[in-house]
């Protein structure tokens, strides 16, 4: 029983619907890396799994804080918002008994490297450093996000995981966060949210129990530097499925990514560009060394 769980809270938690069996999830409910780009991925694409997990480990990859002075006025400073996300990170995972936590972007050599919306740039540093925290934690399956071209560094954490997941021989897995949607001959565009731009049939939905529910509702509440943006998110609602062979040398979908929609500075043509220059300078590396 995990610190802090009652006998109720764990009769919810052994309470599971059909298609969410335990049998569907096995690979992920032991020893589970769960690689995300920021604090509060893991809280909206598995809080509640995280809660059934016997040996989670949730890695961060970037320190949270963009460049842009926009996300961080109020606080002061870019490190002083990077400090309170950590810390709201910490809180948050403590409702729900995980207490494996890491940010990448804490390593001594990687201060102001491993930055919000830059993952894609700093594809070396992030690997490497991935790859150590797998070397250590020795985990039995990853978990990450999908490729969406919601936010960058979702995408490449699907990227990095992709190809630690083969290095490693280790099954990955995925979960869906945002991506744009556009309607083709209308002016409306909005978030799909929480649903995977296409289906393989390997989803697996994931029905809360009410216990897991007012965990990860506690785990949201922590996230206050984020203000409302968690609100267009169903908190009772998350799918995983093994993750798919993507080509990342192509934007997830077509029409302009959400990023691009939102004006940030890089296109999916710049990300996708990153990842082929990464995963030729890696084929080379492995051939080396075969």
């Amino acid at each position: 029983m995990r610190s802090g769980e009652t006998m109720r809270d764990r009769r919810d938690r052994s309470t599971l619907h059909p298609s969410s069996s335990m049998a569907e999830l096995d690979q992920l409910l032991g020893r589970t890396l769960v690689m995300v780009a920021h604090p509060d991925d893991e809280c909206i694409a598995c809080g509640a799994l995280l809660q059934r997990i016997r040996e989670p480990d949730v890695v961060f990859a970037t320190d949270g804080a963009p460049r842009d002075r926009y996300f961080w006025k109020s606080y002061g400073s870019r490190e002083t918002y990077a400090a309170l996300r950590e810390q709201e990170a910490r809180r948050a995972l403590a409702h729900v008994g995980v207490h494996q936590m890491e940010f990448l972007a804490d390593a001594p050599e990687l201060r102001g490297v491993l930055v919000d919306q830059e993952l894609f740039r700093d594809l070396p540093e992030a690997f490497g450093r991935f790859s150590a925290v797998i070397e250590r934690v020795r985990p039995d399956a990853l978990l990450t996000l999908a490729y969406e071209g919601g936010h960058p560094d979702h995408d490449a954490c699907s990227f990095l995981t992709s190809l630690l997941a083969r290095d490693y021989d280790l099954p990955a897995w995925e979960a869906p966060l945002y991506h744009r949607v556009e309607l083709a001959g209308k002016e409306h565009r909005h978030l799909g949210t929480q649903t995977f731009i296409g289906t393989s049939g390997g989803e697996i939905d994931l029905r809360l129990t009410p216990g897991e529910l007012r965990r990860k509702r506690a785990m949201t509440a922590e996230y206050k530097t984020q203000g409302d943006f968690l609100q267009v998110f169903d908190i009772a609602r998350e799918v995983f499925r093994p993750q798919i062979e993507y080509d990342y040398s192509k934007p997830p979908h077509e029409g302009r990514l959400n990023y691009e929609a939102w004006q940030w500075p890089m296109t999916g043509a710049d990300v996708c560009a990153s990842f082929a220059d990464f995963l030729r300078a890696h084929g080379l590396r492995r051939r080396r060394h075969a």
